[in-house]
């Protein structure tokens, strides 16, 4: 989980953790997160905005991404997706409490053009070879439906296994995308 306990934006990830695990996100104040912390209010906002902010940062603390400055092979990206819906499972207390949260400012928002980012320095190789306008319109819509089916698949108990999800996921790659993905 978290490294080291004395950092303060560590701290302040593990009391909103904690608290989502007892109550729903909109129930949950910044006070509560920082008394919870034990860390002054200013001290949270040196790090973060809002609640909303702390969220999406506590969301990508726990699920941190693979070093995307290589080219990502197939095999290397399949374990990379059934590590994500394994790390799901292991948060699922978090997830379960913010899946809620729709719109603007949502984790869901941030999962999604993270994720687009991401998956475009994947299959780029951090920008050393270029996609086409079009490749990257069919990127975010693999994302879009990526980023959909997580929230369907914590909505309805995380059914299917995650081996099966991880599968899926990785066969609807686009096949137009699926030519940048080298064996490995």
């Amino acid at each position: 989980m978290l490294k080291m306990k004395n950092n303060p934006k560590e701290k302040f990830c593990e009391a909103f953790r904690s608290l989502l695990s007892e109550r729903m996100f909109e129930k949950i104040t910044v006070e509560d997160i920082t008394v919870r912390a034990g860390l002054s209010r200013s001290t949270f906002y040196r790090y973060f905005m809002d609640k909303y902010d702390i969220m999406v940062q506590t969301g990508f603390y726990m699920d941190p991404l693979p070093n995307a400055d290589y080219y990502l092979g197939s095999s290397v990206y399949k374990k990379y997706l059934e590590k994500s819906c394994l790390r799901l499972l292991e948060f699922r207390d978090y997830y379960e409490n913010i899946k809620t949260v729709v719109g603007q400012n949502s984790f869901w928002d941030a999962f999604y053009e993270t994720g687009v980012e991401t998956f475009i320095k994947f299959i780029t190789g951090n920008g050393k070879k270029q996609i086409s306008d079009k490749e990257k319109v069919a990127v975010e819509i693999y994302i879009s439906g990526t980023t959909w089916y997580a929230w369907h698949w914590i909505a309805n108990g995380f059914t299917p296994s995650y081996k099966v999800v991880a599968e899926a996921l990785f066969d609807s790659i686009p096949d137009s995308i699926k030519k940048y993905f080298s064996e490995s």
